[in-house]
Formats: C-alpha cells, sequence, structure tokens
C-alpha cells in the first residue's frame, strides 16, 4: 500500500478523529460500542492505525508534521488497545459476580 504524503496527513486524523469518537462513546454511551458494527469499528480503527504508523515509520522524512503524525497514530492506536483490555477486564469482572 503506497500512500502519497499528501494522503497521509488526513487519514492521519481521520483515524484521530475515529480513535476520539470511540473513546467518547466508551465514556458516555457503551452500548453503541459493545454491538458488532461499534466493535468492527474499533478493531479496524486500531489496525488502520498501526499499519499507517508502520507506513510512517518506513517513510524517509524528517518533517515534523510526518513526525508528529506517526506519534500520534501510535499513542492513539495503543490507547485503543488499552481500552480494549480494560473493558475486557470489566466484562470478566461483572459477569463473574452473582
Amino acid at each position: 500500500m503506497i500512500l502519497n504524503k499528501k494522503l497521509m496527513i488526513p487519514s492521519t486524523f481521520l483515524l484521530l478523529t475515529c480513535h476520539i469518537g470511540i473513546f467518547y462513546f466508551w465514556i458516555f454511551d457503551w452500548k453503541k460500542i459493545s454491538t458488532p458494527y461499534g466493535l468492527a469499528i474499533w478493531i479496524i480503527s486500531t489496525v488502520c492505525g498501526f499499519l499507517l504508523y508502520y507506513h510512517f515509520k518506513h517513510q524517509n522524512s524528517n518533517k515534523i508534521v510526518l513526525i508528529g503524525s506517526s506519534l500520534l497514530l501510535i499513542a492513539s492506536s495503543s490507547f485503543m488497545i488499552f481500552l480494549g483490555i480494560i473493558t475486557s477486564i470489566i466484562f470478566v469482572t461483572v459477569s463473574s459476580m452473582p
């Protein structure tokens, strides 16, 4: 997958917006995230974030914008993984209660 540098920045901000939306729904309306569509969007956006970061990492560019975007991508994608782990822990804890 070869992305043009002009396309990489908007795709980064689109993924960041998606991650912020997931975090918002995770806090305020978790039922929308727990649907099959919500989980699919969560997983796909996280995987796309890591793939785009991997692509950023292999770019030979010293632009501050590209470096900053790659750091934002890895931070937000890692945070989505963290939310998934916390969600799993909450689910196991609640389901084991009598």
